[in-house]
């Protein structure tokens, strides 16, 4: 079984923070980590674990950017397969995140948050 964790995006700030709990309270879900003490959806993005590691041993979560070798990827959940996926940033693809070879060739490259500049440098080269 997966472990369920996430990290979360300030949107003000721009910074990520880890996320220790999370609570439904009074209609509304709001999580707590360090740094960040209560945190609510308006100003923070979740990321969510999706319980495989890159071939480091880095966790990858919702948002990553990773590269397989064979291009630059974002990781994305997909409601309706109930899965997260590849989407590839050069092509209107998605493929299955598969452990084994997540480990053998992916690496974490940086985030959709952090490092806008991945998926403009992506687009700017499926333009060309």
């Amino acid at each position: 079984m997966r472990e369920i964790k996430f990290k979360a995006w300030h949107k003000r700030e721009k910074f990520m923070h880890t996320v220790a709990e999370l609570h439904w309270c009074q209609g509304e879900l709001k999580f707590y980590g360090p740094g960040v003490g209560e945190g609510s959806f308006g100003e923070f993005e979740l990321m969510q674990y999706t319980g495989l590691k890159d071939k480091n041993g880095k966790e990858i979560y919702e948002g990553d950017v990773v590269d397989c070798g064979l291009g630059v990827r974002k990781v994305k959940y997909n409601h309706k397969q109930a899965a997260f996926k590849y989407y590839s940033l050069k092509f209107n693809l998605s493929f299955e995140m598969l452990e084994s070879q997540i480990r053998a060739t992916d690496k974490i490259i940086g985030n959709i948050y952090e490092n806008p500049e991945l998926l403009k440098e992506s687009n700017e080269r499926k333009e060309s």
